[in-house]
């Protein structure tokens, strides 16, 4: 297709990058050829629950509080390597394309879900002072504007960091920090809130971290939800 001399000067000026690794890519293209070569979707017949091929279903095996999960990826190749860009080395750019990919996920596996709002996983102070940023808020923001609705950002807290997972465990580690997880005070419930989380990636043999933060996070809040209903 022809571009206008206003699209050509803008192409230009600010060209299309790859939404996984950054580097310039054709403005009809949202990921260069590496990165499209270099990826695994979760494609296939799909668990409505827990978003992971049939033959990996995990749901009779773990507890879940939300309602259905989603993910674009498998955690491998191109997808892990922007992930850990995004988390480790402050490419936060990278949140912009794979918010892109996982906002597609949720329209294609929630079609005809209505959305009241966004919301992510909370650092804690300490841990969000080190880093400078919460990629899970990045992301959440992104995917927020994609679907047309709120980002709240302040919705939940987190007082204190985890700690000790090289003691007691990745999980239970996971699991106490995010009995930590607050609700904003003045937020007012009016029915039990049902959740459908978003993921970047899963894992075949083993639920991803973010997808038990997911979780947990979301069984915080139903557990503060009733008690303030």
């Amino acid at each position: 297709m022809k571009m206008s001399a206003l699209e050509y000067i803008s192409v230009a000026l600010f060209p299309r990058r790859c939404a996984l690794c950054g580097k310039v890519v054709p403005p009809d293209m949202p990921v260069c050829d590496r990165c499209e070569a270099d990826l695994e979707y979760v494609k296939g017949e799909i668990c409505p629950h827990c978003g992971r091929e049939k033959k990996y279903c995990s749901c009779s095996s773990h507890r879940r509080f939300f309602e259905s999960q989603t993910a674009p990826f498998y955690y491998s190749g191109a997808a892990k390597r922007s992930v850990h860009a995004l988390k480790f080395d402050g490419c936060v750019q990278n949140a912009v394309g794979l918010a892109r990919f996982m906002s597609d996920s949720v329209k294609k596996n929630f079609a005809g879900v209505k959305f009241d709002f966004v919301c992510c996983v909370p650092l804690s102070e300490s841990s969000l002072k080190k880093r400078g940023y919460n990629q899970s808020a990045l992301l959440a923001k992104e995917i927020a504007k994609e679907l047309g609705v709120p980002f709240e950002e302040k919705l939940l807290s987190r007082t204190v960091s985890g700690k000790g997972a090289e003691n007691i465990g990745r999980h239970r580690a996971l699991r106490r920090s995010h009995r930590r997880v607050r609700l904003r005070r003045k937020t007012k419930l009016q029915k039990m809130p049902q959740f459908c989380s978003a993921t970047i990636y899963q894992q075949r043999e083993r639920r991803s971290t973010s997808a038990q933060s997911s979780c947990f996070c979301a069984a915080r809040i139903k557990y503060i939800a009733s008690a303030r209903r």
